[in-house]
């Protein structure tokens, strides 16, 4: 009953109802330049709400990019200024304008940091709540122009469905970009997909969402091969089909649909910094066996085949007699 009272004490103070649009701000300026840009907050909460505006340095978490805040604030977040705080009634927009001056010595390459807002005044608030309430935030990435290290390649590329072999699509794919440059990197590619016979089968973007790989860092991306219909490219909006449904003549009915047999090829090539003299590529082979539809087939073949010797055995009869 304690930590029950003591979780409904805790949990709303963390839980901030808060719309932040962009998500992102991407930018490339010189040494010493001064730029505007601005950010909206909605309210999402039924009762007006004051939020401080904070900056914060981030870092990437593992493979995941999930970023993470870091309590150095030099650098950009100590280049970013807004008002200190916005009060926003319930549902409303509300602009915040960011002014980013970035000083004439800042080394050449990529610096991230965030702004967002939060219930906690600034002199209450711990390293623990900005944590939580940062995921309401914009994230900032920028490159200062110059000379710095570039370079970035894929580690590995490969098909990640839980059936070795599957039955119908989708077909998961993951690769993983790894970054070993001084500024962020945005993969920009396709993972052009061919059936045995070398004919171009799908192609399945594959930084679809179009994240970004910090510096010295390594990214996880995935992306699934979805339909075999409507062209080569696939469409953006394609929905992921439902799982493989159970009873043999329903797994016929989703291996019909979502057809695809034999074996494949997945060339993958990536760009990034919309330079294609930093193209990188992998491929990998996999097959697709539509069993439950093969076996309904093959049956069909039979019957067929039985069918057509017994009306030429019988015709042969006839004619000798």
């Amino acid at each position: 009953l304690i930590c029950g009272a003591l979780l409904g004490t805790i949990t709303p103070e963390k839980a901030i109802a808060l719309t932040v649009s962009p998500v992102r701000i991407e930018r490339e300026v010189d040494p010493g330049t001064t730029f505007s840009d601005k950010i909206s907050l909605q309210n999402d909460k039924s009762e007006t709400q004051t939020y401080y505006i904070q900056f914060r340095n981030f870092e990437s978490q593992g493979e995941s990019g999930q970023p993470v805040f870091t309590t150095n604030n030099s650098g950009l977040a100590s280049w970013m200024s807004a008002v200190k705080s916005v009060t926003v009634a319930p549902k409303e927009w509300k602009d915040v304008n960011l002014e980013i001056t970035v000083p004439q010595d800042a080394d050449p390459g990529g610096y991230t940091a965030a702004i967002f807002g939060t219930t906690l005044a600034p002199d209450i608030q711990g390293n623990s709540e900005v944590g939580v309430e940062s995921d309401v935030g914009a994230l900032v990435l920028l490159r200062v122009k110059g000379n710095f290290e570039q370079g970035a390649t894929i580690l590995d590329f490969k098909t990640t469905n839980t059936e070795k072999t599957p039955r119908s699509l989708p077909v998961d794919f993951s690769f993983r970009f790894q970054n070993i440059g001084d500024s962020w990197v945005k993969p920009i590619g396709d993972i052009t997909i061919k059936n045995i016979f070398g004919r171009t089968s799908k192609l399945v973007p594959a930084n679809p969402a179009g994240s970004n790989v910090l510096s010295k860092s390594i990214r996880k991306f995935e992306t699934s091969w979805l339909t075999s219909s409507g062209g080569s490219a696939q469409d953006p909006k394609a929905e992921r089909p439902p799982a493989i449904p159970q009873g043999f003549w329903n797994k016929v009915k989703h291996e019909w649909k979502y057809f695809a047999l034999g074996r494949y090829t997945a060339n993958l090539s990536l760009t990034y910094n919309n330079d294609t003299s930093t193209t990188t590529a992998a491929k990998t082979t996999f097959w697709v066996m539509p069993w439950h539809l093969l076996a309904v087939i093959a049956a069909g073949l039979a019957v067929l085949i039985g069918i057509i010797t017994l009306i030429v055995v019988t015709i042969v009869v006839i004619v000798l007699k």
